[in-house]
């Protein structure tokens, strides 16, 4: 079995166990809600929504069952179904279930209701068409996934560290986990009934679209992430400007009381506690200071054995020791100050709580405690001027989490007890400020908490925030950032969709041209020339095994001998030697394929391996009016060497191999001309062999031609690269110097007169000794090469008739000799 099946088949399975597990999960809390079994109720705090959800997810994992095996026959059943789930998730989005349906009446969270109608939507479509059925299925199971994905993640995260990240959906974590099976499951069905498109193009159109859909994923990550973040802080400030107003609201009612506390301690420590709590005029200060401070219930004053000495509503105040108390235990083991706990007050029945300071003698032994009895009433009608919210609240608390006043006011408050909270037991040592997210001991509520510790007194403020309204902005925006990214992915699943559609037909095409290129490519190879087809851009389409010959013996790494690349570019970037054919060739093709010529041909040679080879090239439009040009290259190497054996036949001087007189001349005239045009020196030798007829006379004609050809060597041998040297006739001999003025030609003739005259033949046994005469003329800027070579004969003349054996220079209008 081939691995696109076998994947299918995996698919298939998994689906169906992951369609199981969801019914089955649902199915365990829809018992645990209805029948209130305790070993099945969901592990987290109820919600209102939990029955419906696990009636949903043991709906969809039934249905999602019920198709994989029943879709042959029943192929009613998805549609049906899924028309059902998706009205009972709008009927249960907007206003709650009917009470007799096996479901909570509340409505659902929206981002669970919105999950549940991208579920439906996708087992709506399963049974759609295929462009249909990806689109709608692929989009709404992946944007259900991720939006439980989502949930589980920032779960996980605060089941980590509570404190650290708000909870920001609604949807409990176990709807999220039975919704996240049912998408799986859904994918798994989608991947079952699709196939594999054939071919590597849609593989490159799946994984570019791939990675389009994980970036707009991450885009939406991001977005959400941010949004969440701002909500937080949105969140935090709110709550930790509250927080610092009612701390505010705590120092200034307790200022006044701090002024009273440190009146009587300065008289306890310079007068004794007698002074004060004997005195009736003492005793009516105070009492006059308590009703002044409306915080103030009453003022106490208490001694070092705990007993009551002074009380500002009584002179003298009524008996009674107080020493059990957990302030007087605290003042007495070294404690400044401190906060009691919440209690009822005896006279009135409100709850109070007492703010105390120590006293000391003049010798700073305790001496006893002074104490204001404080009403909560007070801070009660301050924090209820306050606009809190739905579900926010208000506290003070001691450090160690006893509570001191809450707004909304609790009726049992002096039964609430915070001491084991982590807010208390750690988190103000950590920090003496921060937020908590947990679930509140009073009402069962998520919550958002912002602590506050004072740094001089023993209070902590609590400001609560309900999450319904923290998160339900959050919330609307996440959902509708979801319903975006549906869309987007649906756009581009279709835009996909179509795309693949566009391949398969083009492959069908494809097939049929590739049939035709098979029988055009057959006759191509069948041709002797290389050939190739360039495109109107230049670049090669098509060459035939005589071009991949071609390019393999010029040095092709592979067999396509530059297929895809641009022939006229790589003419245009040639550099080196072959610059200058390259540019000519550039230039003839794209004539051709402009369609300013009909045709091009050049000839160049090409060296190889085995010497040297010329090859024409041929440039031709297709008549198929497509733009398209015919490149061959055809080897005319034979004829080339053909044509260069008659033209050295034709230049070459047939007894000495040198250049005769027609070569000479012509490549006299040539370095003249540059001469001319340059403005550089040059120079002419005219060399005659001295009586070279008696030579001929003495050892015969075969002797002179052994003469001569020694001659040419000498010649050859002497003269420098880039001189021009050959025979004229006869026995006289012209060497054209470029570059040489009248002094150089003197010295190089001087050289060659003197490496004749040292030179010998041997000839039938005879030693044949010959000397040379040399006329020497310089180019001047009007003479052409008759000239030249006049004035240089000249000067041989006149060697020859001083004797032979010596170089004369024609130096103006005469000669001078040189022996």
């Amino acid at each position: 079995m081939s691995p696109a099946p076998k994947i299918r088949q995996l698919a298939f399975r998994l689906a169906v166990i992951l369609s199981l597990v969801a019914a089955a999960g649902g199915l365990l809390i829809v018992l645990g809600w209805w029948g209130s079994i305790p070993i099945l109720p969901v592990p987290l705090p109820d919600r209102s929504d939990v029955g419906a959800i696990g009636g949903f997810a043991l709906l969809f994992g039934g249905i999602s069952t019920a198709t994989v095996f029943m879709s042959g026959q029943w192929r009613w059943l998805s549609p049906a179904a899924g028309t059902v789930v998706l009205v009972l998730a709008l009927w249960g989005l907007v206003g709650g279930f009917p009470k007799g349906l096996p479901l909570d009446a509340a409505p659902l969270s929206l981002p669970s209701a919105a999950t549940f109608l991208l579920l439906a939507v996708g087992m709506l479509s399963l049974r759609a068409t295929r462009q249909l059925q990806v689109v709608a299925t692929g989009v709404a199971a992946l944007c259900a996934l991720l939006v439980c994905i989502y949930k589980l993640v920032v779960y996980a995260y605060w089941f980590q560290d509570p404190s650290g990240r708000v909870l920001l959906l609604s949807m409990p974590p176990q709807s999220a986990a039975l919704q996240a099976l049912l998408a799986l499951a859904l994918l798994g069905h989608l991947v079952h009934r699709l196939k594999k498109p054939p071919g590597k193009a849609p593989g490159l159109v799946l994984g570019s679209y791939g990675l389009m859909v994980v970036i707009c994923i991450l885009g939406w990550a991001h977005f959400n992430h941010e949004e969440s973040v701002a909500v937080r802080k949105d969140a935090e400030q709110l709550a930790a400007n509250l927080s610092r107003v009612l701390e505010e609201h705590v120092y200034r009612s307790f200022d006044p009381i701090d002024l009273v506390f440190g009146e009587v301690a300065r008289q306890a420590r310079t007068s004794g506690l007698g002074s004060i709590t004997e005195s009736r005029e003492e005793w009516r200060n105070l009492r006059a200071t308590a009703e002044s401070l409306p915080q103030v219930s009453a003022l106490i004053i208490l001694d070092a054995q705990g007993d009551f000495r002074l009380f500002s509503r009584q002179f003298p105040p009524p008996g009674g020791n107080y020493s059990h108390r957990d302030y007087f235990e605290a003042h007495k083991a070294g404690a400044t100050r401190h906060l009691g706990e919440l209690v009822a007050a005896g006279t009135s029945g409100k709850p109070i709580f007492t703010y105390s300071r120590r006293l000391d003698d003049s010798d700073g032994n305790f001496a006893g405690v002074v104490l204001a009895s404080l009403e909560i009433g007070y801070f009660q009608a301050f924090y209820r001027s306050l606009d809190l919210g739905p579900g926010a609240a208000v506290g003070l608390f001691r450090r160690d989490g006893e509570l001191l006043m809450r707004a909304p006011l609790l009726p049992d408050i002096a039964e609430q007890d915070l001491t084991r909270h982590p807010i208390y037991t750690s988190l103000i040592h950590q920090s003496p400020a921060g937020t908590f997210v947990g679930y509140s001991p009073y009402d069962g509520e998520q919550k958002l908490a912002y602590y506050l510790a004072s740094d001089s007194l023993p209070f902590v403020i609590n400001t609560v925030m309900g999450m319904n309204s923290v998160i339900m902005p959050f919330e609307r925006r996440f959902v509708q950032s979801t319903g975006v990214l549906a869309l987007v992915l649906a756009l581009m699943a279709t835009m996909m969709l179509v795309q693949l559609r566009a391949l398969e037909r083009t492959a069908l095409s494809y097939d049929r041209v590739r049939q035709s290129q098979r029988f055009a490519q057959g006759v191509l190879d069948s041709v002797s020339p290389a050939i190739a087809i360039v495109s109107p851009t230049g670049e090669i389409i098509s060459v035939n095994a005589a071009w991949r010959r071609f390019g393999q013996e010029n040095g092709a790494s592979d067999s396509t001998s530059h297929i895809g690349q641009n022939y006229l570019s790589t003419c245009q970037g040639a550099e080196g030697d072959h610059a200058e054919g390259a540019d000519l060739v550039a230039e003839g093709l794209s004539a051709v394929i402009t369609g300013t010529s009909k045709e091009f041909e050049h000839v160049y040679p090409c060296p190889g391996p085995g010497g040297e080879r010329w090859y024409r090239m041929k440039v031709l439009p297709m008549s198929d009016g497509s733009g398209r040009v015919v490149v061959s290259h055809e080897s005319v190497t034979e004829l080339k060497q053909a044509e260069a054996a008659l033209k050295t036949a034709a230049n070459t001087d047939q007894l000495t191999g040198l250049n005769n007189r027609r070569a000479v001349i012509e490549q006299a005239e040539s370095h003249i001309a540059n001469a001319r045009r340059h403005h550089h020196p040059l120079s002419l030798l005219m060399i005659d062999c001295d009586h070279f007829k008696k030579v001929n006379d003495t050892f015969g004609h075969a002797g002179g031609d052994e003469v001569l050809r020694r001659l040419a060597g000498i010649i050859r041998e002497t003269c420098r690269t880039g001189d021009i040297f050959g025979r004229l006739g006869g026995e006289e001999f012209v060497a054209v110097l470029p570059y040489t003025t009248g002094d150089g030609a003197k010295i190089l003739a001087e050289r060659l007169r003197q490496a004749v005259e040292h030179a010998s033949v041997t000839h039938d046994g005879d030693v044949i000794i010959f000397t040379v005469s040399v006329g020497v003329a310089t180019l001047k800027t009007e003479m052409d090469i008759t000239e030249v070579m006049k004035e240089a004969d000249q000067a041989l003349y006149h060697a020859k008739a001083n004797g032979r054996n010596r170089v004369a220079v024609m130096a103006g209008e005469t000669v001078s000799p040189e022996v």
